[in-house]
Order: C-alpha cells, then sequence, then structure tokens
C-alpha cells in the first residue's frame, strides 16, 4: 500500500498504488496538534508529531503501539526510516535519532527549510540515499524540486 499522512485532516490513508483508491483511514495519534512525516518499518507505521518531537509508533490500523522522544534536539515535521535509525529535519540540519529517540548524528540540509523526507536503500556505506524536500518551491517562484542526498559523514554535532 500507499500510505500519506494529511496534517490538516490528523489523518493517515492507505492507498492502492495502482488504482489510487482509498483502502481506508484512521485518526492521527495528535488530534490536536496534528502529524506530518510518515516512515514504516516492515511492521509499524511512524507518524511524526506536527509541532512536537514526537514519533507515534502505529499498526496498520491506526492503534497506538508505543511512541518515541526525539532527545536533546527539537526535531520535527518529517521523518523517515533507514532500516535502522530515523531521520528527521531539525533546525538547519536533518539529523539521525535510533529506535528509542537518541540524537545520534546530523547533516547539513540541501537547501532552505526540510519539508519531509524519504529513504532510498542502496548499496553504499550507509546502505542508501536521503530524499529531502524543500520549502525552495515556496519561497522562490517556479523551484520545485526535491534533493537526493548522499550521506558521506553523519558525525555532525
Amino acid at each position: 500500500n500507499l500510505w500519506i499522512t494529511d496534517f490538516a485532516e490528523k489523518r493517515t490513508y492507505s492507498i492502492n498504488p495502482e488504482t489510487g483508491e482509498e483502502l481506508y483511514s484512521f485518526k492521527n495519534p495528535d488530534q490536536e496538534r496534528g502529524a506530518k512525516g510518515l516512515a514504516w518499518d516492515g511492521k509499524y507505521l511512524y507518524v511524526m508529531g506536527w509541532t512536537t518531537s514526537i514519533i507515534y509508533k502505529i499498526d496498520r490500523q491506526g492503534k497506538l503501539i508505543d511512541t518515541i522522544e526525539l532527545k536533546d534536539i527539537g526535531a520535527g515535521g518529517g521523518l523517515t526510516f533507514d532500516g535502522k535509525n530515523f531521520w528527521s529535519p531539525c533546525g538547519n540540519r536533518i539529523c539521525k535519532f535510533s529506535l528509542i529517540g537518541e540524537f545520534i548524528g546530523a547533516i547539513y540540509v540541501a537547501s532552505e527549510g526540510t519539508w519531509d523526507l524519504a529513504w532510498e536503500p542502496a548499496n553504499n556505506t550507509y546502505g542508501g540515499y536521503l530524499w529531502a524536500t524543500q520549502r525552495t518551491n515556496e519561497n522562490w517562484y517556479d523551484d520545485e524540486k526535491i534533493y537526493k542526498i548522499e550521506i558521506l559523514d553523519d558525525t555532525l554535532r
């Protein structure tokens, strides 16, 4: 399935990627502030708080399993999972967090304002590429783009 979380509607949707048909949806765990950023570990969905540094671990029916607070660094607004760790925007960096929310590294952003992230597995040292959408499309006319980032060093603190 294709999964989409909508911060305005405060819902997560399961979509058939071949037909575009909505299969089902459920309310996001934080109905007051909403959520943005969605990751998948092969078993559970992880939805990032819109204005908080909390990741909500949920099953595919929307049942809350656990919460993970990203410690030490304020992060939020986007999320991806690289097979071992989470990545989330945090100011002028994109930060890497363990499965229990500990800050373990960072890289600089590709452009102004990271909006959301996705992970593409590949065959390099870190196991893939980070895709980032930036706010350039809002700040510069006709500048819609996404950035494919190869992570060579994530030891930025």
